[in-house]
């Protein structure tokens, strides 16, 4: 296992709006030791109806350049290449996400792989839920993967790494995407058949997926791990919750939901995942917690090395034996 930095997420698009609030972040994150900065492309507020706002950007691009880490991004996440209404708007996102990532040194992207029903859909069914009959959604599939292919190759020009995310399970609409069991995403990677393109393993949703479809989660690791390449690390207790139900408080009483907790505060087997992908990954490993839990930044770096350290006592072990 190669690990080119541990880092976190900003995840809120409103720190990464505010240039001040933004550069009070990085200079914590670089305090702190840690190497790298995952940012949300949509929350840059430099692509509009698709095109780059070249000037915003640079104001961006000074700023974290000015900064010694490295960069990762997350694609805008109501990004979705299934969608029916708007498709060419949704295929320019993706690229121009890849434009934006490049300009501010990002090397790897993520991105939501599609939907069948989006997120912002979920309150209104049945008026607005469109419903695919199977040859419709290998369409679909058959869709992403032609533009994921197009995404790949100017990605590769980029220096640019893709990973497409498993997402995480829901209870009001169960396979509402394929990608929330890992080993169809890892067919459709397959499929894909592009040296850019890979996984970024959310090891919360993984098991939360485990955990809902009844799924064995060894089996789903080893499907996903040879095209892991980007880890988004956090901890849960594997119980899924409602798309409504969003109040982390609320949440935190009954441990439900995607919760985004730091890892060791729930039950996500981390040392087994890590143990898992140690043949393969080489890559970014990524606390994408809620903001709420800043107050553990100063403790991730110790974390995460005695993890990686247990995790590669194993393997030599395992070799000796």
């Amino acid at each position: 296992m190669r690990i080119k930095g541990i880092g976190v997420s900003l995840m809120q698009n409103q720190v990464v709006s505010n240039l001040r609030v933004m550069e009070e972040k990085l200079k914590k994150i670089t305090t702190l030791g840690l190497e790298v900065v995952e940012i949300p492309v949509e929350g840059l507020g430099v692509i509009i109806n698709g095109a780059i706002n070249s000037r915003q950007l640079e104001v961006y691009t000074k700023l974290l350049k000015g900064f010694p880490l490295q960069y990762t991004t997350h694609a805008p996440l109501d990004l979705n290449l299934f969608h029916s209404d708007d498709f060419e708007i949704e295929r320019r996102l993706l690229l121009a996400s890849l434009e934006v990532s490049a300009a501010i040194g990002a090397r790897m992207i993520t991105y939501h792989p599609g939907r069948f029903v989006a997120e912002t859909e979920f309150l209104y069914h049945p008026q607005v839920w469109q419903e695919y009959s199977q040859a419709q959604k290998e369409e679909l599939m058959h869709r992403e993967r032609d533009v994921m292919r197009e995404a790949a190759a100017r990605a590769r020009a980029l220096d640019i790494g893709i990973g497409m995310e498993n997402l995480r399970p829901y209870l009001d609409y169960p396979q509402y995407c394929y990608a929330e069991i890992p080993h169809h995403l890892a067919r459709q990677i397959e499929a894909i058949a592009h040296p850019a393109i890979g996984m970024t393993l959310d090891v919360g949703h993984l098991y939360m997926a485990c955990r809902v479809y009844n799924l064995d989660l060894i089996a789903e690791l080893n499907a996903a791990a040879p095209h892991v390449i980007h880890l988004h690390i956090h901890d849960n207790f594997g119980k899924s919750s409602y798309s409504w139900e969003k109040n982390q408080y609320q949440l935190l009483l009954r441990g439900r939901g995607d919760m985004h907790i730091p890892i060791g505060e729930g039950e996500v087997p981390i040392a087994t995942i890590l143990q898992a992908l140690a043949p393969y990954f080489d890559g970014y490993l990524i606390h994408e917690l809620r903001a709420d839990y800043e107050t553990v930044w100063p403790g991730l770096r110790d974390r995460y090395t005695a993890i990686i350290s247990r995790t590669r006592q194993k393997e030599s072990a395992g070799q000796r034996s």
